[in-house]
Protein backbone atom coordinates (compact mmCIF):
# COMPACT_ATOMS: atom_id res chain seq x y z
CA UNK A 1 0.00 0.00 0.00
CA UNK A 2 2.67 2.57 0.68
CA UNK A 3 4.44 1.58 -2.70
CA UNK A 4 0.94 2.59 -4.49
CA UNK A 5 1.15 6.22 -2.57
CA UNK A 6 4.47 7.70 -4.28
CA UNK A 7 3.29 6.14 -7.38
CA UNK A 8 0.41 8.20 -7.36
CA UNK A 9 2.06 11.34 -6.91
CA UNK A 10 4.52 11.09 -9.28
CA UNK A 11 1.89 10.38 -12.13
CA UNK A 12 -0.12 13.59 -10.38
CA UNK A 13 3.51 15.31 -10.37
CA UNK A 14 3.47 14.08 -14.35
CA UNK A 15 0.64 15.31 -15.17
CA UNK A 16 1.09 18.78 -13.67
CA UNK A 17 4.08 18.78 -15.68
CA UNK A 18 2.37 18.32 -18.64
CA UNK A 19 0.15 21.31 -18.43
CA UNK A 20 2.95 23.60 -17.75
CA UNK A 21 4.62 25.59 -20.24
CA UNK A 22 8.22 24.16 -21.35
CA UNK A 23 10.14 27.16 -19.39
CA UNK A 24 8.52 26.34 -16.48
CA UNK A 25 9.03 22.45 -16.07
CA UNK A 26 11.82 21.55 -13.82
CA UNK A 27 11.67 17.71 -14.33
CA UNK A 28 13.10 17.29 -17.80
CA UNK A 29 13.11 13.53 -17.94
CA UNK A 30 12.04 11.48 -20.80
CA UNK A 31 8.93 10.55 -18.55
CA UNK A 32 7.12 13.37 -19.45
CA UNK A 33 7.56 13.24 -23.70
CA UNK A 34 4.78 12.12 -25.63
CA UNK A 35 5.00 8.53 -26.89
CA UNK A 36 4.79 7.79 -30.51
CA UNK A 37 0.94 6.75 -30.79
CA UNK A 38 0.32 10.05 -29.05
CA UNK A 39 2.19 12.14 -31.38
CA UNK A 40 0.21 9.98 -34.45
CA UNK A 41 -2.98 10.21 -32.43
CA UNK A 42 -2.51 14.60 -32.55
CA UNK A 43 -1.45 14.42 -36.42
CA UNK A 44 -4.80 12.70 -36.68
CA UNK A 45 -6.65 15.38 -35.06
CA UNK A 46 -4.73 18.63 -36.72
CA UNK A 47 -5.96 16.61 -40.10
CA UNK A 48 -9.33 16.05 -38.63
CA UNK A 49 -9.43 19.69 -37.27
CA UNK A 50 -8.02 21.12 -41.02
CA UNK A 51 -10.64 19.52 -42.61
CA UNK A 52 -13.09 20.81 -40.27
CA UNK A 53 -12.45 24.58 -40.91
CA UNK A 54 -12.50 23.84 -44.57
CA UNK A 55 -16.11 22.71 -44.71
CA UNK A 56 -16.79 25.19 -42.75
CA UNK A 57 -15.15 27.81 -44.86
CA UNK A 58 -16.41 26.02 -47.64
CA UNK A 59 -19.90 26.53 -46.72
CA UNK A 60 -19.51 30.14 -46.03
CA UNK A 61 -18.28 30.73 -49.01
CA UNK A 62 -20.78 28.82 -50.80
CA UNK A 63 -23.78 30.89 -49.32
CA UNK A 64 -22.29 33.87 -49.69
CA UNK A 65 -21.74 33.18 -53.70
CA UNK A 66 -25.44 32.35 -53.34
CA UNK A 67 -26.57 35.65 -51.60
CA UNK A 68 -24.49 37.61 -54.22
CA UNK A 69 -25.89 35.41 -57.70
CA UNK A 70 -29.20 35.76 -56.28
CA UNK A 71 -28.44 39.54 -55.88
CA UNK A 72 -28.72 40.14 -52.18
CA UNK A 73 -25.98 43.02 -51.23
CA UNK A 74 -23.48 41.51 -48.96
CA UNK A 75 -23.16 44.59 -46.70
CA UNK A 76 -27.27 44.46 -46.01
CA UNK A 77 -27.22 41.32 -45.10
CA UNK A 78 -24.11 41.81 -42.26
CA UNK A 79 -25.52 45.29 -41.25
CA UNK A 80 -29.04 43.11 -40.61
CA UNK A 81 -26.89 40.38 -38.75
CA UNK A 82 -24.85 43.06 -36.43
CA UNK A 83 -28.24 44.97 -35.60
Amino acid sequence: MLAVIPMAIQAAHNDLLLTLPASRRSNTSATNMPTIDQIIAMKDDIKLVTAFLVLNFSVVALAIAGYQKSGMRLGAVLSHLTS
